[in-house]
């Protein structure tokens, strides 16, 4: 986490991750960024996270994860939030076209560094 850079857009971001040590270490990253955080362990423990209020203005995605997959909650994402936020899937599964198949704003391929993550929370390309 060291030499992570600190944005000057204070955003809410929301981790859905189902490891717990990479969604806290995540959460913390994004943290000490200065963005407010929340978490969550798969695609409805986070839909209930947002119809509790926190609105993110982005979403830090994995897909693989058991219960509400990470494909299951962006369409879910999509008819209950409007605007719906950006969303960043961060995911070991290697595709070109995941992007565009999925509609998201970015595609990371885990392991992310912190630099990586933290430009596209901010919508920018990584250093």
């Amino acid at each position: 986490m060291a030499g992570a850079d600190v944005d000057e857009v204070k955003r809410n971001v929301l981790v859905v991750e189902d490891e717990q040590i990479l969604r806290e270490t995540t959460a913390e990253l994004v943290a000490l960024a200065g963005h407010d955080v929340a978490t969550a362990g798969d695609g409805a423990a986070a839909l209930r996270v947002i119809a509790g209020g926190f609105a993110p203005d982005v979403v830090v995605l994995d897909l693989l994860m058991p219960g509400m997959d990470g494909p299951s909650f962006l369409d879910e994402l999509r008819r209950v939030a409007s605007p719906a936020p950006r969303v960043v899937v961060v995911t070991g599964v290697r595709s070109e076209h995941l992007k565009r198949l999925l509609g998201v704003s970015e595609v990371l391929f885990k392991p992310v560094g912190a630099r990586e993550l933290l430009a596209a929370i901010a919508g920018r390309a990584a250093r």
